[in-house]
């Protein structure tokens, strides 16, 4: 099982440099991989599970391509990733089944983290520390709920009021003293935890993570990687940041937006393949003289590093 695990990571090394030299992964890369990896697949797993994590990893690549969460390059090293090491037999349970969720744990981790510090280092060079409350108050609140939903069902053994603890903590996230209530639910739960004799320290750390996890995503998830650039500078696979009609911009920020039908008098706009040479031509043709696009993230040496973790110590491990 070492083998494959080992052409993974020395095909995605490989790859990640290609993307931070040129930002695109190469197909002369993927494709001889990906016929190496469907050796492996007939003759160092099962193949039954090997096809059907084939086939899921390029339905995933696909919908997250068609949504704009990725690249077709980005989508097609994911697939090549999960062709070599479809299962991981030292993982929990659910990743002997598939590898794809705990790798793409630790990516969203990864991504979600660089968005967060990235955020944080451009509000401070403006001055602007309003992220601190944004980041602590999904992290007390994180915590609040785990620690008094974990101590009631420790105190009553009845499973329905741990889940009950959460609307009772929204519902007191819109309070006046929403700080003060949180502080004290997490005080509260552990003492329920203690008393009950079953406070495990080793918990903390997954709990602190989790509450990290949805402070960083708070802070970084507004964070546009946009440039302004002249036609001239536009280059066909681009992906444009905004939707140019005849009859002005509009931006959409949505999931789906790059699902949604062209608007009457469409020009150019998002798109899973990025600008058609036909769209910089009609762009030109009605006198727009500059475009947003956004700044694609380079993601091949996050799945670097995110392959290594989920092999190491397996994603699922987060919430184990």
């Amino acid at each position: 099982m070492e083998i494959p695990v080992i052409a993974a990571v020395i095909c995605t090394f490989f790859a990640a440099i290609e993307d931070l030299k040129t930002s695109k992964i190469p197909n002369r890369i993927v494709f001889p991989a990906l016929a190496v990896s469907i050796v492996f697949g007939f003759f160092l797993w099962s193949p039954l599970i090997w096809a059907a994590n084939f086939a899921g990893a390029f339905i995933v690549a696909y919908i997250f391509w068609r949504l704009g969460l990725w690249s077709g390059g980005d989508g097609k090293l994911f697939w090549l990733i999960v062709s070599f090491v479809p299962v991981y037999p030292m993982a929990t349970t659910l990743s002997r089944s598939s590898f794809m969720p705990g790798f793409l744990m630790w990516l969203a981790l990864l991504l979600i983290t660089r968005f967060f510090f990235s955020s944080v280092l451009f509000r401070i060079s403006n001055g602007d520390l309003s992220f601190v409350s944004v980041f602590m108050r999904p992290v007390l609140f994180a915590l609040a709920g785990s620690l008094f939903g974990l101590g009631l069902y420790a105190i009553t053994g009845i499973q329905t009021l741990m889940l009950l603890s959460l609307p009772v903590i929204i519902a007191i996230s819109r309070t006046k003293h929403s700080f003060l209530l949180a502080f004290s639910h997490i005080v509260l739960g552990a003492a329920m935890l203690l008393s009950a004799g079953v406070f495990d320290i080793a918990y903390l750390p997954r709990m602190l993570l989790f509450g990290f996890v949805i402070g960083a995503w708070s802070v970084g998830r507004n964070e546009k990687m946009v440039a302004e650039l002249s036609l001239k500078e536009l280059k066909e696979g681009m992906q444009l940041a905004e939707t140019i009609t005849k009859e002005g911009r509009y931006e959409d920020d949505s999931l789906f937006a790059l699902l949604k039908k062209k608007p009457e008098g469409y020009l150019a706009g998002p798109s899973p393949a990025g600008l058609s040479k036909k769209e910089i031509l009609r762009l030109k043709k009605h006198g727009i003289k500059k475009v947003l696009v956004n700044v694609p993230v380079k993601l091949a040496p996050f799945m670097f590093i995110a392959l290594i973790l989920a092999v190491l110590y397996d994603g699922l491990l987060l919430i184990a």
